[in-house]
């Protein structure tokens, strides 16, 4: 499912030339998240702003994502070195 949501958003960007930026992170237990693009494991803050939307502080980003397949790249590498 993520990956045809990915598909469409992707879709959905190119021609309007709209950029990309990825954030990929981990949840465990509801209440801890952690950045998958770093190999720490400290936290990253959780914060809600005045609206109730949530706010993850010092998340890291790819800059821009051009293809799918990228995504897809980028998904399965860090997945696979964060948790070997």
């Amino acid at each position: 499912m993520l990956t045809t949501a990915m598909e469409r958003i992707l879709d959905c960007a190119k021609p309007i030339r709209a950029t990309i930026r990825v954030s990929p992170y981990h949840v465990l237990q509801d209440n801890h998240v952690f950045d998958l693009l770093e190999h720490n494991d400290n936290e990253v803050r959780v914060q809600d702003d005045a609206n109730g939307r949530t706010h993850l502080k010092g998340l890291s980003e790819v800059p821009y994502l051009l293809t799918f397949y990228k995504f897809m790249f980028l998904t399965l590498y860090y997945l696979r070195h964060k948790f070997l």
